[in-house]
């Protein structure tokens, strides 16, 4: 066990101590797995960054969990859906409806594409779009659940049906409401005949009444919706790069840096959002390269969750789209990385580190921020109670 401790000024009345606990296992036996790294790290304001640095000549590929938490699974989001069960006293289902509500948001989506339809992805980095990309996240994880589940379009505005008893329920986790009549949920057939529950006083359903009621608009969208496979939450980072987790103003931030000995495949569960530096690379495996001009945004018309990285001309930057409402770091931090791959000592490299970044390059990986704070609060409220009538 190698520990280290360092001093460093946290503001001017107190003095925080960074502690690093690095163990390292090598054993072929444990869970299939050939490597393994567990470290404790404590941020400061002079050490507000985790940093993995791969110093091999090859890819290095890992699983990773960052406070037990980040990034999830499916696993994950079914512990998280169990949690708030087994708390709140709900179905399995409704449970998922109130995870994907309290972990989303609404705003500007990054693609309209379906391709972000996966809850890996959008859990762990978009976080936010329109009622559609929420809607199809949820059926996934009904789906997932094992329920049968359905997308309906109603004239503009999407939802998500389950199948309980034979029956459909709708249940909207945008607008984070559901319909009650006689002690059953209603479905969106049941809306078209009686759009009349839904009253003048219900600010987040009042708007939506003449949607459900117009019948030939509202459709079934369910193939195009959940058309996209999942991927898994595995990282891997080129040769001779730095994969960085930094926290500024109690958000987390996702950077990849590159050197000119950089080359070889990005592929996380997180999705690129621009770069800044000179690099040549490929999004599509196909041989068609592009090379960057010092900035470069990504085109999110396809899912560029994977990268490959041919050349670099000068030290770059890639920053990463990472959901805002998600809690990531915080003062004391347990990482575990985990790889079939049998790594040499110090090939792998976990410490912290203090990463500077500007407000551009802040801006380009959150959406809207000032609205985010209205809807993080308003998630809260809901939180508690959600609309419904009966």
């Amino acid at each position: 066990m190698i520990k280290i401790t360092n001093y460093g000024e946290i503001n001017k009345k107190s003095f925080i101590v960074l502690s690093t606990m690095f163990v390292l296992f090598l054993n072929h036996n444990i869970h299939a797995q050939d490597y393994q790294l567990d470290t404790s790290l404590i941020l400061t304001y002079q050490n507000n960054s985790i940093v993995i640095q791969n110093n091999n000549d090859f890819d290095a590929f890992f699983n990773l969990k960052i406070n037990h938490f980040f990034p999830m699974t499916m696993e994950d989001i079914m512990d998280s859906i169990k949690k708030i069960e087994f708390e709140e006293n709900k179905s399995d289902y409704n449970a998922a409806w109130k995870f994907v509500a309290r972990s989303t948001f609404w705003t500007k989506p990054i693609s309209g594409e379906n391709w972000q339809h996966d809850p890996i992805i959008f859990i762990n980095s978009i976080g936010g779009g329109l009622c559609d990309d929420k809607a199809s996240i949820l059926a996934k994880i009904w789906r997932t659940q094992g329920y049968d589940a359905r997308v309906i379009n109603i004239e503009g505005h999407v939802v998500s049906e389950i199948k309980i008893n034979n029956h459909w329920e709708m249940y909207d986790p945008t607008l984070y409401i559901y319909y009650k009549n006689d002690n059953k949920i209603l479905s969106v057939k049941d809306l078209e005949k009686n759009s009349d529950i839904i009253k003048k006083g219900e600010l987040r359903g009042w708007r939506y009444k003449q949607k459900y009621q117009s019948i030939e608009d509202n459709r079934d969208i369910t193939e195009w919706a959940l058309k996209q496979k999942n991927i898994d939450a595995a990282f891997t980072i080129p040769s001779h790069s730095k994969l960085i987790f930094t926290a500024y103003k109690d958000k987390t931030y996702v950077i990849i840096q590159l050197n000119k000995k950089s080359k070889g495949t990005i592929s996380t569960p997180l999705i690129p959002s621009f770069i800044h530096g000179k690099i040549v690379l490929s999004t599509d495996n196909k041989n068609s390269y592009i090379q960057t001009d010092e900035e470069y945004t990504f085109n999110c018309d396809k899912n560029n969750h994977t990268t490959i990285i041919s050349q670099v001309f000068n030290q770059s930057t890639i920053f990463f789209y990472i959901n805002p409402l998600l809690e990531i770091l915080k003062d004391t931090n347990i990482l575990q990385l985990t790889s079939t791959q049998n790594y040499k000592k110090d090939s792998i490299k976990i410490y912290s580190d203090y990463i500077k970044l500007s407000k551009k390059e802040i801006k380009s990986v959150i959406f809207y921020p000032n609205r985010l704070i209205r809807l993080q609060n308003r998630l809260e409220k809901r939180s508690k109670k959600p609309m419904y009538k009966s």
